[in-house]
C-alpha cells in the first residue's frame, strides 16, 4: 500500500468515524485476509513483481538451488 494511499485511507475512516489503519504494511496484508472481496477493492494497494520465472522438473531443492 503506498504511503500516500495509506494516508488518504485513514483520512477518510476518520472522517467516516471508522478506526484507522497502524502503518501500510499491515494494512495491505489485512486487507487481502478481508472476507468481503469489495472491502480489499475499496483499499488503495499497489502491486509490484520483481522477478519472474520457471522451474523446470528437480528431483530436488538442490538441483533448483544450483540453477
Amino acid at each position: 500500500m503506498p504511503f500516500e494511499g495509506f494516508k488518504r485511507f485513514n483520512e477518510e475512516a476518520a472522517a467516516r468515524g471508522e478506526k484507522s489503519l497502524i502503518n501500510p504494511r499491515n494494512a495491505a496484508a489485512g486487507s487481502l485476509r478481508q472476507l468481503d472481496p469489495r472491502m480489499t477493492a475499496a483499499r488503495p494497494l499497489d502491486l509490484f513483481i520483481y522477478g519472474i520465472g520457471i522451474i523446470e522438473a528437480a528431483s530436488s531443492r538442490h538441483d533448483i538451488a544450483r540453477r
